[in-house]
């Protein structure tokens, strides 16, 4: 019971002669009547609606925020313009069990209201309009069905009819309640969106009143989908939602208003340019953008979530990034003031100026260049606007040589570089046919320096790609293509000038055993792509494509642990490495799951910037290349120590982070004992080792 006790201190002028109800929004299942003229006395605060009705007529809903009365205070006389009212019934061929009441909501008019089904086959009174309806148990606390709108009219009333959708479609009702604030009465204001199978689907009905918001789909036929609901002055609400097959999902939500973030720029010579835009995300996803038009004023963005969120100032080529922590749900002013930073010297190769585009890489820039070319004489003059981690050197009709800095230019400073004299290239054949092998990827890793980009490097329908200059030292090159084994050169880089031809034959493969993959309401997962990883967990085997299918015929890997599968409409699928030739293997695909975020901390809590990530998949570990290749990004922590996955499966994940210790980096598997469950969408994890 709700506390609330009806007086019978009557008004000695009441011009109604309207029952009054009243509805605790706390406890929707309650509503209680007066007869006019009577107070109610309400000894709990809260958000309460109301409404009059007689005999064919009735007034719109009201909403009542009650937080207490003063010493001799009566409270609220409650009266309002009555209409003529209209009328739904329900279905008198679908039998409903005793022991259920109807939730009346009137699509647009802002009024809710609760009926026991005493009585079911009398009609009820509704303001005139669009009336949704759905069926609750009491007894046991569940909603059992949705019933598509119909309309309450003065003349006739409109029928309610409760169907439980076929399998395996299910229905789906979200109601999202706003706490410690009131909705704008625009109902453009509020929307709603449901993704599933990376399909957006907009709801059937969407509505709100100043309580919350309400929405409904019907005939959804995925097991699982991503509920969005915004509102205006609130935070948006986001879940993941399983949906059961022939049946309703009923989901209840709570929102609340978000803190402001007032940012001020603080805009070195050179950056501010026409066009500039400062956005504002939590994670990958944008919450706000606005354009900036005076430099010097202050910008100011509300309804920031609970969260640790990213500035990105866009101008020109460059974009300068911040972070700024609204976790404890504060309101939060900071000043973006990126530095200038001048850098400038000589390009020389071979003893000779060196005609090179040279790029600059910071970590602020979300790995976009800027960059110039040398002059005659190699000389080259930039001005960047965040610390320079990584330097490009691009030269004519070679893959790009990039120079990871041990430590970052962070000042104006003079930097010249001496590029290595030397030229190789490498020539891929079929050994069998001696054919050139077109569009092979040739990994490079030249003195245990990944050459980042050079990874992505492919033959061209010669079979042919040209190295950028290597350092002395060792280099190994790893070679896939598909339908060939992967092919590996390790060779030593002299000091001296060098010319050189790498011919590397590809074996090709034997056909293994045959795989198709399903996604996970059964359609074939169509160009999913796959890989073989080796039991390290960390190298890559092999790679390829699944055809319109589903199909894909695996190779012979006698070395091969585990298939891994990524598709947009999936979770990550890792699956032993099928190999029973005498038959087709099918395998389903996960249920794609929600955005993870990982925050590594060290002891003393602050972020793990650039932390080692190992990651667990129903018990399988992948790290290195295979983690890389599974989650689409590198295997380490950000600077702010954050790590994200999109694309990985409902559960069944765990993950360890790691840092570099006195006697260097920490192995993964030394610290194998220190993972941790990430099933859920957000952690926080302390560091394994340090």
């Amino acid at each position: 019971m709700w506390p609330i006790l009806g007086e019978k201190d009557t008004l000695p002028s009441d011009p109604t002669g309207y029952f009054v109800h009243l509805i605790p929004h706390r406890d929707q299942q309650r509503e209680v009547s007066r007869p006019a003229g009577e107070w109610f006395l309400l000894d709990e605060p809260g958000f309460y609606r109301w409404f009059l009705e007689g005999a064919g007529m009735i007034s719109k809903a009201q909403h009542v925020v009650f937080w207490g009365l003063g010493s001799g205070e009566r409270g609220l006389r409650m009266l309002d313009q009555v209409v003529p009212a209209g009328l739904v019934a329900l279905d008198p061929d679908i039998p409903i069990k005793p022991g259920c009441s109807v939730h009346l909501y009137s699509v647009g008019g802002r009024f809710l209201r609760p009926v026991k089904l005493s009585s079911p086959s009398k009609p009820i009174q509704m303001p005139p309009g669009p009336v949704l309806a759905l069926l609750h148990d009491d007894a046991k606390n569940e909603w059992l069905a949705v019933a598509r709108v119909t309309e309450a009219r003065p003349d006739r009333p409109g029928i309610v009819a409760f169907r439980t959708p076929a399998p395996p479609a299910a229905d789906l009702f979200v109601r999202v309640v706003v706490e410690g604030a009131v909705l704008d009465e625009s109902a453009a204001d509020a929307t709603a969106a449901l993704t599933a199978s990376g399909t957006q689907h907009r709801p059937d009905v969407v509505f709100h009143d100043p309580s919350g918001v309400y929405a409904a789909w019907w005939g959804l036929t995925d097991r699982t989908a991503t509920v969005h609901v915004a509102a205006k002055g609130v935070l948006p609400f986001d879940q993941e939602v399983a949906l059961p097959s022939g049946a309703l999902r009923y989901v209840d939500g709570r929102v609340s208003p978000g803190s402001t973030l007032t940012v001020a720029l603080e805009l070195p010579e050179g950056l501010a340019s026409p066009g500039m835009s400062l956005r504002v995300l939590d994670g990958t996803r944008v919450l706000q953008e606005r354009q900036i038009v005076d430099v010097h004023s202050k910008l100011k963005f509300p309804n920031m979530p609970r969260h640790l969120l990213h500035l990105v100032l866009r101008s020109g080529v460059w974009k300068v990034n911040e972070s700024v922590d609204m976790s404890d749900g504060e309101d939060r002013e900071v000043a973006l003031a990126p530095p200038a930073i001048h850098v400038a010297g000589t390009v020389t190769r071979c003893g000779k100026p060196a005609a090179v585009e040279v790029g600059f890489l910071s970590d602020g820039t979300d790995f976009r260049w800027a960059s110039t070319k040398t002059d005659q004489d190699g000389h080259y003059a930039a001005t960047v606007f965040h610390p320079i981690t990584l330097l490009k050197f691009t030269l004519p009709g070679t893959s790009d040589l990039l120079e990871p800095l041990n430590r970052a230019i962070a000042h104006d400073t003079t930097r010249d570089f001496e590029l290595p004299c030397n030229q190789y290239l490498v020539h891929v054949t079929d050994a069998r046919t001696g054919s050139p092998v077109a569009d092979a990827k040739v990994g490079i890793l030249n003195n245990g320096e990944r050459a980042g980009a050079s990874a992505e490097s492919r033959t061209n329908s010669d079979g042919e790609v040209k190295l950028h200059p290597l350092r002395p030292g060792n280099l190994t090159l790893t070679v896939l293509a598909e339908g060939y084994e992967k092919a590996s050169v390790k060779q030593e880089v002299p000091k001296e000038p060098t010319e050189k031809v790498i011919d590397v034959a590809l074996q090709p493969s034997a056909p293994g055993a045959k795989a198709r993959l399903l996604l996970a309401d059964g359609r074939p997962a169509s160009g999913a792509e796959v890989a073989g990883i080796g039991p390290d967990g960390a190298t890559l085997l092999w790679e390829g494509t699944c055809d319109g299918d589903g199909a894909v015929t695996l190779p012979e890997q006698a070395l091969a642990s585990a298939l891994l599968a990524r598709h947009a409409s999936a979770g990550l699928l890792v699956a032993p490495w099928p190999t029973n030739k005498d038959e087709t293997t099918v395998v389903t695909m996960p249920p794609l799951g929600a955005q993870r975020r990982l925050i590594a901390r060290t002891a003393d809590g602050q972020p793990a910037a650039w932390a080692g990530v190992a990651v667990w998949v129903n018990g399988v570990r992948l790290r290195e290349s295979a983690l890389g290749w599974a989650t689409q990004a590198d295997p380490l922590c950000g600077r702010a120590g954050e790590y994200r996955w999109v694309g990985g499966p409902l559960q069944g994940v765990m993950v360890v982070c790691w840092t570099r210790s006195a006697s260097g980096r920490v192995a993964a598997g030394g610290v194998d004992g220190y993972r941790v469950g990430w099933d859920s969408t957000e952690i926080v994890h302390v560091l394994a080792a340090q």
